[in-house]
């Protein structure tokens, strides 16, 4: 650890910690007062560029040279980076870190501690209990475990020169955005820019690179805006998996295009994992494909729906990938998932104790890996489901501190604060994990947790448009269906009630009205047993 009057060699460091922040260099994290701040990738890379240059005046001329390679960009995306910066990092009562020289450009003007990087060699031992090498190993289960995806220049059919280059920046910042999807490799900026101004066939492009997926699209102006259409397609028989448009006013797009980065990834990154799901169940296993095992049991419940053949079929492919890679901790998080829900809600063998290997699986995911926000966020709510609710909460605001963009995390918080009386929140946070995973394959689910905790709050209206959203997005989630009755019991709707429950217990021939105690309560169940269509 050094300070900024004996510079260490920036390429080395690892962390910069000043004023209450830590931004770690390497995970691309920045943390100010305990809390994860988001910061979009040029933000990020304007933040790192001043830190390096601490102390010391930096132009704007060197500002746009190095963060946007001296493309034609206005001092307004600049003034925008920076603004977001120190929102992100400034105290709420005192001066700014980034101080501006008038005409100038800008000055990081606050004492600064930097951690470099053990000297290669060094000996550091790794702490007990854990493996030496490194959790996640290419080599040992295979870069081709992991599907690969290219996102290619999108295409400008502007004759504006500036536009030209904020699309290139457009297309990076995506690429950085997709580089963050666990189980994902994602080609580098170099390689996919060779495309820049071509139209390559996609399945030559596929075998080129070797990937699985092509991301590609183009910017165009439109009648006074700006439309970006983005589309994602499989390599091997070029089809077209996915598509969509975003439109924002043209003399805004220099200030938004972090937004509709974020917006085109909330919407790309569900409808890649279908296609993947879809593309692997079609070949044969190969040894070392943890990560398309991994995707493949995640995606079993959603996909075909709840029942005990589902919940066999995903354990089956969690032990699978673990017998594979026993210290693939992933597969140990979820799969304590899969025990928890399926003790909860009666979809194991009566034989099997969910509840013990739920804790047993969680426990052993978080020995191997405690820092992942993947596996903080399904340890976290399988620990909650077994009835640990406030260790549950605590790993869980850890997941979420980690990375704001793990939606599954989001909603399992919000779904164990519902359980601990604090339902007003436990809503906020429902209702922000859907908000930033719309087309989530889970989102019947959450829509369903979500109905439950505005019954609890007795806001029935909207209670009641949730779970019928939930039903309408998966006909075959019961559990939606026993909560739109209790909703509809509470408004003193009986008929329409047992409509719902006779459409569950189609769905689940062996229901219970104790099956519901967990969304909706034992009030809730008891008036659920009362119309006689429930035991």
């Amino acid at each position: 650890m050094t300070d900024i009057g004996n510079p260490p060699d920036e390429s080395r460091i690892v962390k910069y910690t000043f004023g209450g922040c830590e931004v770690d260099v390497i995970g691309r994290r920045l943390l100010c007062s305990g809390t994860m701040s988001m910061l979009e990738p040029q933000a990020f890379d304007l933040l790192l560029f001043l830190l390096q240059r601490r102390g010391a005046a930096v132009t704007k001329q060197e500002i746009f040279a190095d963060i946007w390679n001296d493309r034609a960009v206005t001092e307004g995306v600049l003034t925008s980076r920076i603004r977001s910066i120190r929102r992100a990092i400034d105290p709420a009562d005192g001066p700014s870190h980034i101080r501006t020289l008038h005409r100038v450009g800008y000055i990081f003007d606050t004492p600064v501690m930097a951690e470099t990087a053990a000297t290669p060699g060094a000996d550091t031992p790794s702490p007990a209990g854990l493996p030496e090498t490194p959790i996640f190993r290419d080599e040992e289960i295979g870069v081709s475990g992991r599907s690969a995806i290219a996102v290619l220049p999108l295409n400008n059919f502007s004759d504006d020169r500036a536009l030209g280059f904020l699309v290139d920046g457009l297309t990076e910042d995506l690429i950085t955005l997709l580089a963050r999807m666990p189980g994902f490799l994602v080609i580098a900026r170099n390689s996919a820019f060779q495309y820049k101004g071509k139209s390559p066939d996609i399945r030559e492009v596929g075998r080129t690179l070797g990937v699985d997926y092509v991301v590609e699209g183009s910017l165009r102006p439109v009648a006074g805006a700006i439309r970006v259409t983005v589309q994602l397609v499989e390599t091997e028989g070029g089809n077209h998996v996915w598509a969509r448009r975003f439109d924002c006013a043209a003399e805004t797009f220099d200030t938004v295009q972090d937004d509709i980065v974020l917006e085109i990834s909330r919407y790309l990154e569900p409808e890649l994992t279908r296609a993947e799901v879809g593309r692997i169940a079609a070949r044969p296993w190969r040894q070392d494909e943890i990560w398309s095992i991994y995707h493949q049991a995640a995606a079993v419940l959603n996909l075909q729906g709840w029942r005990y053949e589902t919940f066999a079929e995903s354990m089956r492919l969690f032990q699978q990938a673990i017998r594979l890679q026993p210290d693939f901790a992933p597969a140990h998080a979820h799969l304590a998932l899969i025990y928890a829900l399926g003790d909860c809600f009666r979809l194991l063998p009566e034989v099997m104790d969910g509840d013990s290997l739920a804790v047993a699986s969680a426990e052993l995911a978080l020995r191997l890996d405690n820092r992942s926000s993947l596996v903080l966020g399904y340890a976290g709510c399988a620990l909650s489901d077994v009835g640990q609710i406030d260790r549950g909460i605590s790993i869980m605001q850890r997941a979420v501190e980690d990375d704001p963009s793990n939606a599954q995390a989001l909603v399992a918080l919000g779904s164990a604060l519902l359980k601990r009386g604090r339902a007003r929140q436990g809503i906020e946070f429902l209702k922000r994990g859907i908000r930033i995973s719309p087309l989530d394959s889970s989102l019947s689910f959450w829509g369903t947790n979500l109905a439950s905790g505005l019954l609890r709050v007795r806001q029935l209206a909207e209670a009641e448009d949730q779970a019928k959203a939930a039903c309408r997005r998966d006909d075959r989630n019961y559990l939606a269906r026993l909560v739109l009755a209790a909703i509809q019991i509470q408004q003193q709707r009986a008929s329409e009630a047992r409509a719902a429950i006779e459409e569950a217990r189609a769905l689940r021939p062996d229901l219970l009205a104790a099956d519901a105690f967990p969304l909706i309560g034992r009030r809730g169940a008891a008036a659920l047993t009362a119309t006689g269509l429930l035991g």
